[in-house]
């Protein structure tokens, strides 16, 4: 199943941005329209006519404004997915409060456990607290190693550029080769390879062929 993890945002509905996002280093992600919430770029590219994808939604506990802003997330979702008959299933993560080892590890461990065999995963990052991105990707990590059949979609984050506190311009960023470059790392390391460095270089293709370098 195709399933999109994104974090709610805790702003005033009033205060959220809308912007038409313009899509850099995948052409999927560029949509015709305004939005609110990046998630929106990334299921609009990627959900099929006909499937039901599902949103997992993570938002800090007890907050009335990401219960608002979740509602918000599911009627415009809901609407552009029926535009092309497809629906949406959700499921929730709540978040405490609390930065704390526990929490995280508490939320890392719910997040896990709506991940299956066969999934195709995919992550907006744009929104949470500093650590949330972390725990994405640990998530994404887990289930692409531990899980059968997984495969990573897409990793999306938004960016707003802003002139004298005001809204400019509107981007959202394919990060997906970051979540694969971490895998080489540590397969790299598994495997004791030596010159670790210089294999990671050729690889990112910062470095240069011994040979090239002598002539």
């Amino acid at each position: 199943m195709k399933k999109f993890i994104s974090y709610v945002p805790m702003q005033v509905g009033n205060n959220l941005l809308k912007g038409r996002y313009i899509a850099t280093g995948n052409s999927r992600l560029c949509v015709d329209k305004e939005v609110t919430f990046p998630v929106e770029c990334m299921i609009d590219g990627y959900a099929e006519p006909g499937e039901t994808i599902m949103l997992i939604a993570l938002l800090e506990s007890g907050n009335a404004d990401c219960r608002a802003n979740l509602e918000r997330m599911k009627k415009v979702i809901s609407e552009s997915l029926a535009r092309k008959g497809a629906s949406l299933a959700v499921k929730t993560v709540e978040i405490s409060p609390e930065e704390t080892a526990k929490s995280h590890l508490n939320t890392f461990k719910n997040l896990i456990s709506l991940l299956e065999n066969g999934d195709e995963l995919y992550a907006c990052v744009t929104f949470g607290t500093k650590p949330t991105p972390i725990l994405e990707m640990m998530a994404l990590n887990f289930a692409y190693k531990n899980l059968e059949n997984v495969t990573i979609g897409c990793i999306a984050y938004g960016k707003v550029n802003r002139e004298h506190n005001q809204p400019v311009s509107y981007y959202i960023y394919d990060i997906t080769a970051l979540f694969f470059m971490n895998n080489i790392v540590d397969t790299l390391s598994a495997i004791n390879a030596d010159d670790a460095y210089h294999k990671i270089e050729k690889i990112l293709g910062l470095g240069f062929d011994d040979e090239a370098t002598n002539k």
